[in-house]
């Protein structure tokens, strides 16, 4: 009765061990937060840290003038950059919530964001807008391709003050 238990102990360590080791260890997320401050006109450039993997890109922005920007105050995005082609595609959010899905190869297939300022770009990935979708008070942008560069751009038409910013970036 022993020599019995002790197989079914035995085989059933081995299966244990057996089926743990094949299991892919978990994902680890990374990252890392950005603060400045642009005055109108100004822009902040700042790196994808990773290629060949998605990074999500959240940008806050307050002019801490005790006054609330409508529709909201943030633009998000996820961007990848191909390693080889060193070409990137993204999805991004502007603050009033419309979408745009682009990508640095070519804007024809690049969808319009409807009362938006701009046309479909190969460079803006997402807008914060300043009341309105036809005025723009920042955008996140395609700086430099090649070297993976993004931008935050205050547009010195449409804001008076500095603006204050926060950037995460998650991958």
């Amino acid at each position: 009765m022993r020599t019995a238990m002790w197989k079914s102990l035995t085989v059933a360590l081995i299966t244990v061990l057996t089926a743990s080791a094949f299991v892919p260890p978990a994902a680890t997320a990374a990252s890392k937060q950005l603060t400045f401050t642009l005055k109108p006109g100004g822009s902040r450039s700042f790196a994808l840290p990773v290629t060949g993997v998605p990074v999500r890109i959240e940008v806050s922005l307050s002019f801490m003038n005790g006054g609330t920007q409508t529709p909201s105050e943030i633009m998000y995005a996820v961007v990848n950059q191909d390693p080889s082609s060193k070409q990137e595609t993204w999805v991004g959010t502007n603050s009033n919530g419309t979408q745009t899905a682009c990508n640095t190869v070519t804007t024809t297939n690049c969808p319009t964001v409807a009362d938006a300022p701009f046309s479909p770009s190969d460079t803006i990935i997402a807008v914060i807008f300043g009341g309105s979708p036809d005025t723009d008070n920042a955008s996140l942008v395609v700086s430099d391709q090649a070297s993976g560069l993004l931008e935050i751009e205050q547009n010195a038409s449409t804001t008076i003050i500095n603006g204050h910013y926060v950037v995460n970036l998650w991958w």
